[in-house]
């Protein structure tokens, strides 16, 4: 009976000690994702850093004073980007993605971006998204 219930009280506590959501410092965000923020969102204003962990997994998520949103993981790399109504900077699109959107939507620019493993999705201005294999090629459309 002891065993068990001191295995029950183990497990608790891994519970809910794995999942924590921290505001934090601008400053204890990996290197590379302050130097994302530093170069391509100089002109705007960081108001909010979250650190969420969730057992293994550590995200880091930015929202800056005109709403934008953007989420890295662990080491720094962006994971999202959401700029609504402002537009992604380009050069922060894989630039065979960029190609692609240039010809197909050329005067509509990207609002969000997203990326897990080697797939990106991305949202234009006008609702439309767009996903992207490894290869960086077309594979899904939604209007």
């Amino acid at each position: 009976m002891k065993k068990n219930l001191l295995t029950l009280l183990l497990a608790t506590t891994l519970l809910v000690g794995c999942d924590s959501e921290r505001v934090q410092a601008q400053a204890t965000l990996p290197l590379e994702a302050q130097t994302l923020l530093s170069t391509h969102f100089a002109d705007r204003t960081v108001s909010l850093v979250i650190k969420n962990r969730d057992w293994l997994e550590t995200q880091y998520e930015v929202v800056l004073a005109d709403g934008a949103k953007l989420e890295f993981n662990r080491s720094g790399a962006w994971t999202e980007i959401a700029c609504r109504p402002a537009l992604v900077p380009q050069t922060l699109i894989p630039q065979p993605i960029m190609q692609q959107i240039k010809t197909r939507f050329p005067s509509i620019g990207v609002v969000e971006i997203s990326r897990e493993g080697k797939r990106y999705e991305v949202k234009l201005a006008n609702g439309v998204e767009l996903g992207f294999n490894r290869k960086y090629q077309l594979v899904e459309y939604d209007d």
